[in-house]
């Protein structure tokens, strides 16, 4: 067993964490890390390339928070990343900061957002190739979440908070397949992707509609702010008297 040399520090950032909360795990190759990654439901919402999956391990080794060593067997060796008692301090302090807000990537939306200088048939072609880039999300679900319902997944243990990612990781996915279904038939009777004072008044209409449901949703969340506030305030003073 030899134990490495890190290499300089650079800026943690979101994925450095992520990485060190796998690590707070279990102990991980940077190849069984990197397979997981790209298996798991946190690629689904945290989706990163694989160099920086393999170089994310050596940054938390510069910063103190992980240790590598190379094991060999045979004529193989692996690099194999552990946490610190640093990095689990740090884990834990960087959980109970604020998250940045959250950001959306979607080029297929760009590409839907400018189609008025297209054809019809590109806007076409761009909500198709959505569609099947969701179907290949739903393979990608449906390979490992009957393995996480049995319980034989990776951490069997966590079940509990494994539900949190499979169910937003669903619900985005429901949503984005009930979008590109509109999003065809709203098309289907083009000639063009040119305005028209009928597809103008029918947005009106549909946007009146949509502006209905945001108010209503906005309603339930405000309430669901409402008891949570009350609920930490309950908590709080609970812990204070104890």
């Amino acid at each position: 067993m030899e134990y490495l040399m890190s290499t300089p520090p650079r800026q943690l950032t979101t994925t450095s964490f992520a990485i060190l909360g796998l690590l707070a795990l279990r102990e991980w190759s940077a190849y069984d890390l990197t397979g997981f990654m790209r298996t798991s439901a946190l690629q689904a919402f945290w989706p990163r390339t694989e160099s920086r999956l393999y170089e994310e391990p050596k940054n938390l080794v510069a910063h103190g928070l992980a240790e590598a060593r190379k094991e060999r067997t045979g004529r193989r060796s692996r690099t194999v990343y552990q946490i610190t008692d640093d990095g689990r301090s740090r884990l834990t302090s960087w959980l109970g900061a604020s998250s940045a807000p959250r950001q959306i990537q979607d080029e297929a939306m760009v590409r839907i957002y400018f189609a008025d200088q297209g054809t019809r048939d590109q806007l076409h072609r761009t909500l198709r190739e959505a569609m099947a880039e969701l179907d290949e999300q739903m393979t990608d679900i449906l390979g490992f979440a009957p393995v996480v319902a049995s319980g034989s997944g990776h951490f069997p243990n966590r079940l509990h908070i494994t539900a949190f990612v499979v169910r937003q990781t669903i619900g985005l996915i429901r949503a984005r397949l009930e979008f590109l279904q509109w999003a065809a038939s709203w098309i289907s009777d083009w000639e063009d992707t040119a305005v028209t004072l009928e597809k103008s008044e029918r947005v009106k209409a549909l946007l009146q509609y949509e502006i209905g449901e945001v108010e209503g949703m906005q309603r339930t969340l405000r309430d669901a702010l409402e008891h949570a506030a009350t609920d930490e305030t309950g908590e709080a003073r609970s812990g204070s008297t104890k």
